[in-house]
């Protein structure tokens, strides 16, 4: 019983050394942290609700986990410049929230950080980004980006899953690997634009989709099982001789020309 008490004091002491309150109100908590400023807590009734607005909150650099989560009020939220990390379910099914404006500075979006935001409105992400979450904007039907960042180099599984306003997607070239369903049962999605150095397309990657034609790269290596199953309008698919394919990676997908390079 000692011993827990001691590690359960060195925990607290411990964590009162990473975090810090910095800032209090009847709204929201901030604390200062080894990577910057974190909102950590937030009460408000608003419906929009701008950082740049309040002096602390407009150098918040992280918006902690489940800070907005579930929260029906919000509809509008702008972001503070200097801003780098979205986390955990922040906004997780905030089922009003339709705007959301992002500064260019933001690099990570974490786990499930939009997930379900049904009624989100959002065309375009922070050019900043390097890092989008498992299922970040699963079941975001408001979203209609066309282009993943250029400096995006992973985007974890069913990270855009059931986004039925995505119709067209460019990749970016560092993205060696589609994760398992990361854009399963996007409806409308018809036309999409491989990564140039992509490696691996993984289980239901694409599962679910429009697309008709698609060209892989010569970096190619593997497909992995029902990657684009139930792909009702898919005719032609381009791929290298040496690729690695799962025998289900194309089931109920109707007639398929297969063409080896």
């Amino acid at each position: 019983m000692k011993i827990q008490l001691i590690c359960l004091f060195l925990a607290m002491v411990a964590n009162a050394v990473c975090s810090e309150a910095v800032a209090k109100s009847s709204n929201y908590e901030v604390v200062s942290t080894e990577k910057g400023l974190k909102l950590v807590k937030w009460s408000g009734k608003k419906k929009v609700v701008d950082f740049n607005a309040d002096p602390t909150l407009r150098q918040v650099q992280i918006i902690g986990r489940m800070v907005f989560e579930m929260n029906d009020f919000i509809e509008e939220v702008i972001l503070p410049e200097g801003l780098q990390v979205i986390e955990w379910r922040a906004f997780n099914t905030c089922t009003n929230l339709r705007r959301v404006e992002m500064p260019h500075s933001v690099r990570r979006i974490e786990f499930s950080a939009f997930n379900m935001c049904r009624k989100l409105q959002l065309d375009a992400l922070p050019d900043s980004l390097q890092e989008i979450g498992a299922g970040a904007f699963w079941d975001c039907d408001g979203l209609t980006i066309s282009v993943i960042p250029e400096k995006v180099t992973r985007i974890e599984r069913i990270a855009f899953a059931f986004c039925d306003g995505i119709t067209e997607l460019e990749l970016p070239n560092g993205l060696d690997t589609l994760s398992s369903r990361v854009f399963f049962g996007c409806h409308q999605l018809q036309n999409f634009k491989m990564p140039s150095g992509l490696r691996v397309v993984g289980p239901k990657a694409l599962a679910y989709t429009h697309l008709e034609t698609i060209t892989f790269p010569k970096t190619l290596e593997v497909i992995g099982e029902e990657a684009f199953v139930n792909c009702p309008k898919l005719k032609v698919v381009y791929l290298p001789v040496a690729a690695q394919v799962d025998s289900t990676a194309f089931t109920n997908c109707g007639e398929i020309t297969i063409n080896r390079y």
